[in-house]
């Protein structure tokens, strides 16, 4: 790691009692000389400035018990959390400096006390954490689409705040640690002790950097750069959340996060409970609480207006040049597929964008005589359904495959044109849930191979990859996205379907061949119409 990008923050966990003000203090003027940086011009909330060892007999003259200091480029906050009987001094890079983190660190894991510290992107973590409306309107944010819940206050104190709880980046306070992954951790052996966590596991984890820094402190390497918005590691994000803690749904869970065993093939532990549905149905089907579908219609009308404005004029470009590449014979020889991803972390603006970009180039295809269907996929239900009950009730066997009941929904079949009354089902606010793309391409792709069309592509439009806490915990960390690489493996091999996805903040490249990335949903019409144009236009293989 070379230097501290502006905006970074490095957080350094203590049990109540085992740092204080002197300790951390000292600690930091000891690091800050050792590196030549002069310990004058600090500010003590908003006194004037002075010597950093000046700061500490004012704090000790007052008794007080926390801090927020700030000079040099530099800011340090001391605080308590009573409640989970912690000490947290947080770093923070007000502009670059050339310390590294690994200079701030072990001069506080010495301590019997230290549990844990972190590495985080400031902006990241704060909207990743960010509850209340108040914060999204205060910097002009939007918070529509944000799924909302209510404090559970009695009446008139409650209100609704916004739901974080699936947030890839989201932090939950424990009773002595704190439930949070960084791009970079170091763990003490309280952490190890509090969580149950089994160390010589997490060690083994091959897609881990792992790095003994002392005998009782171990430091993880998850990823290079901090976690970000844009960097598209919601996949990693999960993975390690999932390797470091128990689920939330732990009491019906072994302790210990189960290791990936390669000789275990891909299996499902229960059909009987999956869903495969056309959207008009899914409501009724699926008992979703009521959700006005003119309200969901209106929703779509109103929030596409000017994006379909903007892209209408693209796709009939892209429709000249289609036309004027390609025979009519050949486009009525083929037929496409959009698949579209159902996880949690697409709600609001993302599916709404997703449902624009699919029934544009329904439109567009419909116009060329190119037969279509758009699909979607997620999970029935949240953690495991009926599938790991029945699991549960048989012993729970080791290894048992897929422990959640697929849910596979058809918007629109080959020879329709999507239209918005099958795009409501996208918005209601219960459909999305987890994710298992390996199965869902099977299916999108054994779909296809029932056409009689000899030119035939699957474009997958996702955010992330396959997530199922469920299946994870009693299979192994990388049980589903290994899954996911190995269907790909065998259509590539295959070679009668052409794949291509999107990747929304994510970074598809690694698993197809042909792929784009997008680092924002309003670019999702201007991506699926270039795959659309590249897919037909592109030679047909010979074979």
């Amino acid at each position: 790691m070379v230097g501290i990008p502006k905006g970074e923050a490095l957080t350094v966990v203590f049990k109540l009692g085992g740092l204080g003000v002197r300790s951390a203090l000292e600690r930091l003027q000891n690091i800050l000389e050792g590196r030549g940086v002069p310990c004058i011009d600090f500010q003590l909330n908003r006194d004037p400035p002075v010597r950093l060892v000046e700061i500490l007999s004012r704090l000790e003259a007052t008794h007080t018990k926390h801090f927020d200091i700030s000079g040099q480029g530099l800011r340090f906050e001391l605080y308590l959390n009573g409640r989970s009987n912690l000490e947290l001094l947080e770093i923070r890079s007000e502009n670059d400096q050339s310390l590294t983190w690994d200079d701030w660190v072990p001069p506080f894991t010495d301590s019997p006390d230290f549990v844990m510290a972190w590495v985080a992107d400031r902006e990241y973590d704060y909207w990743q954490n960010a509850e209340q409306l108040y914060q999204y309107t205060a910097a002009g944010r939007s918070y529509e689409g944000l799924p909302l819940i209510s404090r559970g206050l009695p009446f008139p104190h409650d209100e609704a705040i916004i739901d974080t709880s699936r947030n890839p980046g989201r932090r939950a306070m424990r009773h002595g640690y704190i439930e949070v992954v960084g791009a970079v951790m170091w763990l003490g052996e309280p952490f190890w002790r509090l969580t149950g966590v089994d160390k010589k596991q997490v060690s083994d984890a091959g897609w881990l950097r792992i790095l003994d820094v002392s005998p009782s402190v171990t430091k993880l390497e998850a990823a290079e750069h901090c976690f970000t918005a844009e960097s598209g590691n919601a996949e990693l994000q999960a993975r390690l959340r999932l390797l470091l803690f128990r689920p939330r749904n732990a009491a019906r869970l072994p302790n210990a996060l189960a290791p990936l065993d390669p000789s275990k093939p891909y299996s499902v532990y229960c059909r009987d409970f999956d869903v495969e549905i056309e959207a008009e149905n899914l409501v009724s089907a699926l008992r979703l609480r009521p959700v006005s579908s003119e309200v969901l219609r209106a929703t779509i009308e109103s929030g596409l207006a000017a994006w379909r404005v903007r892209h209408d004029f693209a796709a009939l470009e892209a429709t000249s040049r289609i036309r004027s590449t390609v025979t009519e014979e050949v486009l009525k020889d083929s037929v496409i597929s959009l698949l579209l991803d159902h996880s949690d972390s697409m709600r609001g603006q993302k599916m709404l964008l997703a449902a624009g970009a699919a029934m544009m180039a329904s439109d567009l295809l419909d116009g060329l005589g190119v037969k279509h269907d758009v699909l979607g996929f997620t999970t029935v239900r949240w953690r495991g359904g009926l599938s790991r009950q029945k699991w549960l009730r048989s012993g729970q066997p080791p290894y048992p495959g897929r422990l959640n009941d697929v849910l596979h929904v058809i918007y629109c079949s080959a020879g329709e044109r999507l239209k918005t009354d099958h795009c409501v089902t996208m918005l209601h606010p219960d459909l999305l849930k987890e994710n298992l793309d390996g199965e869902a391409i099977q299916w999108a792709t054994s779909r296809l191979r029932e056409r009689g069309e000899s030119r035939k592509f699957l474009i997958v439009v996702s955010d992330g990859a396959p997530v199922d806490d469920s299946t994870l915990y009693d299979n192994g960390a990388e049980y589903l996205v290994n899954h996911f690489r190995s269907v790909i493996h065998a259509i590539a091999q295959e070679g009668d379907i052409q794949l291509a996805a999107i990747g929304i903040n994510y970074g598809v490249d690694r698993y197809y061949q042909r792929s784009v990335v997008i680092h924002s949903p309003d670019d999702l019409g201007a991506a699926v119409l270039q795959l659309i144009e590249q897919l037909l236009c592109a030679p047909q293989a010979s074979t």
